[in-house]
């Protein structure tokens, strides 16, 4: 697998994992709201439960004292009864000074007095065996009657409930329910089924285990706990959701944020592999070409030695024997003449070809001293300058830099001589020949620019291939070892057809070092 997409493969794991823990996170952020909002119903409920037992007992109390009050009274105003009998007017009086709402005597032979006159409205309201404290919620009034003393007389008093009723108010359920609303967290509570206050008073406290559910509303989500509380009664408190919204959202946003991060470096560190990965392939394949180079040179040195062993000498003297027979024989005819060129040319093309395969098996050795390029490109320019005005070939020279370099002269000759010829041969109706020197860095650059017979643009790879010519008549070789001369003194040659019909080839050669190199 490529090193770009196992990276891939760790980092989708890695992402998996942080899905997975973004989803435990946001699981157990909920666990415990919700186990959070159960406590709070829990607490919420010995609340409502205690606030009830207090609430029984005020009520208690409450009556307690209203019953001592209202006895006392009682009595008093028996007592007063009996020394002289109240008239209306004047239990009336005595009902507004003692803060009473009325007052009535029913007396043993069945007389009565009411005071104020009407107080108690159409209800029918006597005396029993025991005292009776009563609430009338129609009259809003509460009663208490009671047969005082010896005369056995019925007195009844009334006290106005409006007090008494705020009283219950505070100390009620619905004021503590309030209350607890109105404390952070809690949006609502409520009680369903609530049969008296004694229900859930009872120690009986929480019959059933709590349920929660989360309440979409339009305020907001809610936790609503339900618990059983007391014998039949169902609490019901509306826990604010909002915080486990808030770390919800606060989760996935940082899921969001990290998984945006981790796909950009996943993306650029596999981007990186990818690069690093076809860089060591170009190399691993530049590597293999080069040794695939070396092991075809070396079997062509080897075949070059034998050529030149098995085939040199025989050339040489088949061409010492037919020289001395053109020279020696007088009777030969002009065509015979002709036919003994002929063969001689042949002979020595063939040798030729046999020199060019030799020099390209053997590998340049330069001997190093500092050289001017632009002087050697004068000297084979002088050397062809014949041929060139033979052609009709106009040349253009551009030295922009002395072009100073450390390199072996007759392999720098070698290399020039064959461009320029090449760019001759090239143009055999005339064009011209652009020859440029300049400094790119730390190399000096060579252009050579020609027209005529030049390769195609898919060609162009192959020109400093062995044996490849696109000549009727050629080895092949002369770019080849062109190029292998080149590269032994550290630079590089490229070929490029920027114009339709125009071939360039450029040269890269190191600049001179600076170091004394004329003993090399």
């Amino acid at each position: 697998m490529p090193l770009w997409q196992g990276n891939i493969v760790i980092f989708l794991s890695m992402f998996l994992m942080v899905v997975t823990y973004f989803f435990s996170q946001a699981a157990g952020a909920q666990k415990t709201f919700l186990d959070d909002a159960k406590s709070h119903a829990r607490l919420v409920a010995d609340v409502v439960r205690l606030h009830a037992k207090g609430a029984i007992l005020a009520k208690g109390v409450t009556d307690e004292i209203l019953k001592i009050f209202l006895g006392n009274a009682d009595r008093f105003i028996e007592y007063l009864d009996v020394v002289k009998p109240f008239s209306s007017e004047e239990l009336s009086a005595f009902a507004r000074e003692s803060g009473l709402a009325g007052i009535k005597i029913i007396r043993q032979d069945g007389s009565m007095t009411e005071g104020p006159p009407g107080w108690t409205k159409t209800r029918a309201i006597g005396c029993g065996e025991t005292p009776v404290l009563a609430y009338d919620q129609i009259l809003h009034l509460l009663f208490y009657a009671a047969r005082i003393g010896e005369s056995r007389r019925c007195v009844i008093t009334g006290v106005k409930t409006e007090r008494i009723k705020r009283l219950m108010e505070e100390i009620g359920l619905s004021s503590v329910l309030k209350d607890i609303e109105g404390l952070q967290g809690i949006r609502y509570v409520k009680i369903k089924g609530v049969g008296s206050i004694d229900a859930i008073s009872d120690e009986g406290a929480i019959s059933a285990p709590p349920s929660v559910s989360i309440v979409n509303m339009k305020d907001g989500p809610v936790a609503e706990v339900k618990m059983g509380l007391g014998k039949a009664a169902v609490l019901v408190v509306g826990v604010d959701a909002s915080p486990l919204n808030d770390l919800k959202r606060r989760l996935w946003r940082d899921f969001a944020v990290f998984s945006v991060t981790l796909a950009l470096t996943c993306g650029f560190l596999s981007w990186l592999l990818y690069k690093w990965q076809m860089k060591y392939i170009s190399k691993v394949k530049d590597y293999e070409k080069n040794l695939s180079i070396q092991r075809e040179e070396a079997a062509l040195g080897r075949a070059a030695a034998s050529i030149a062993h098995e085939i040199r000498n025989p050339l040489n003297a088949m061409g010492i024997g037919l020289q001395r027979l053109k020279i020696e024989t007088g009777c030969l005819t002009e065509e015979h003449k002709r036919l003994l060129d002929m063969v001689l040319n042949a002979l020595k093309r063939m040798n030729g070809i046999v020199t060019g395969l030799l020099r390209y098996s053997k590998p340049p050795v330069p001997r190093l001293r500092r050289v001017r390029l632009s002087i050697v490109v004068d000297d084979v320019l002088a050397l062809y300058r014949d041929r060139i005005d033979e052609s009709d070939i106009k040349v253009n020279t551009y030295y922009n830099i002395p072009g100073e370099i450390d390199a072996d002269p007759e392999l720098l000759w070698q290399v020039l001589e064959n461009l320029i010829k090449n760019a001759i041969e090239a143009q055999k109706q005339g064009g011209f020949i652009d020859i440029s020197i300049d400094s790119e860095g730390v190399s000096i650059v060579l252009r050579i620019r020609n027209a005529g017979d030049i390769p195609d643009r898919d060609d162009l790879v192959r020109i400093f291939e062995p044996y490849f010519t696109t000549k009727t008549r050629g080895t092949g070789l002369g770019l080849a070892i062109s190029n292998r001369i080149v590269a032994a003194h550290g630079g590089k040659m490229y070929a490029d057809i920027r114009q339709e019909g125009v071939i360039e080839l450029i040269v890269y050669l190191p600049a001179c070092s600076g170091k004394d190199v004329t003993a090399l």
